[in-house]
């Protein structure tokens, strides 16, 4: 079994609000922003949905707005920015073509976010033949989702101010704006 099934066996069980106390007992949580630095971004995409699905639960809120966390969670979002970032200005035109390919490619990847339910063989589509553009798309698109479950709660925006995620989610909308 690979640490890709592992990772996507956790964000499944997040999916359930009752298994959320004995995930957050585990000390899981402090494990995952190492594994999403080193994992790709497939990992990563199952990383982000199991904080995803935790997030709505404001029990958990406490325990993701741990400085690791949110750190791991900004460098996740930087890095979807990076490409962006350095992009040269003569390759302005080819970047709005690739960016617009991106942003088909995110719609594609949420809409396939979006019907989680599992195929007849049990498979998630999105994992067994994404493309790694789709797995980063939908990686954003699930740290966005986390984002604004924390901020809908008062008691987190100190920690989201601290961990800095409003500058990287300016870039992310700057880089939204370009396409």
């Amino acid at each position: 079994m690979s640490r890709q099934h592992l990772l996507r066996c956790l964000a499944n069980l997040s999916l359930n609000e009752a298994n959320h106390a004995a995930l957050l007992g585990s000390q899981l949580l402090p494990e995952l922003p190492p594994a999403a630095r080193r994992g790709n971004a497939h990992e990563q995409r199952h990383i982000a949905m199991l904080w995803a699905n935790l997030s709505p639960n404001i029990e958990t809120h406490v325990a993701l707005c741990a400085a690791p966390l949110l750190e791991g969670v900004v460098s996740l979002i930087a890095e979807h920015n990076a490409p962006a970032a350095a992009v040269p200005p003569p390759s302005r035109r080819a970047a709005a073509t690739a960016a617009a390919a991106a942003a088909s490619a995110a719609a594609a990847a949420a809409a396939r976010a979006q019907r989680w339910d599992e195929d007849e063989e049990g498979e998630d589509e999105l994992d067994e033949d994404a493309t790694l553009e789709e797995a980063r798309q939908a990686r954003l698109l699930l740290l966005l989702q986390l984002t604004a479950e924390l901020t809908a709660d008062e008691n987190t925006h100190d920690d989201l101010v601290a961990a800095r995620l409003a500058p990287a989610l300016l870039l992310c909308a700057a880089d939204a704006g370009a396409t």
